[in-house]
């Protein structure tokens, strides 16, 4: 099913912003009905606790893109199942932001949103996991610990930070 949509500049640069995260992660390549997909399939289950409040107040960053005016007005390849899913965001959307109605472009760019956002905060936290690693080991490697100990210390908490690097990989990869 074709769905022809109007987008902001904003959404476009999410679409684009995700297509080239997913290809990074993935290694395959990704159209924008794809990301649209893979974000709907994944946000679906929980749509109902998701602050969409928070969504749409917080601040995202994203690089800029060259976005061409064709860009604005995607005809995305969607399953019927997926629109349907959109129709029912459209509804939460309008109870939860109190708006009388939302395009289908207003709920693109807040799922998508949603997406970066959650991309966004997995990196924060996992930064801020290495980092309390790092800490903790360099408050353990003084001189009061023989060097067998401050080297069973480095290879410990070495392989803490290999395990958490495969397992974000093996994440990012489902």
């Amino acid at each position: 099913m074709d769905l022809q949509v109007r987008i902001s500049i904003e959404t476009a640069e999410m679409f684009e912003e995700l297509k080239n995260y997913y290809q990074k992660t993935m290694d395959i390549n990704f159209s924008k009905s794809d990301v649209l997909i893979k974000v709907v399939s994944d946000a679906n289950d929980n749509w109902e606790q998701i602050d969409w409040k928070f969504v749409n107040e917080k601040k995202i960053k994203i690089n800029k893109y060259d976005i061409s005016e064709g860009s604005l007005r995607p005809k995305l390849q969607v399953t019927f199942d997926v629109e349907e899913k959109l129709d029912e965001l459209k509804d939460i959307l309008s109870q939860t932001l109190k708006l009388r109605s939302v395009t289908l472009g207003v709920c693109i760019k807040h799922i998508l949103k949603f997406a970066l956002l959650e991309i966004q905060l997995q990196k924060d936290t996992d930064i801020k996991i290495k980092d309390i690693i790092e800490k903790n080991k360099s408050k353990y490697l003084t001189e009061l610990y023989s060097e067998e100990t401050q080297l069973a210390i480095e290879k410990f908490t070495t392989d803490i930070l290999i395990e958490l690097e495969s397992y974000e990989l093996q994440i990012n990869k489902k």
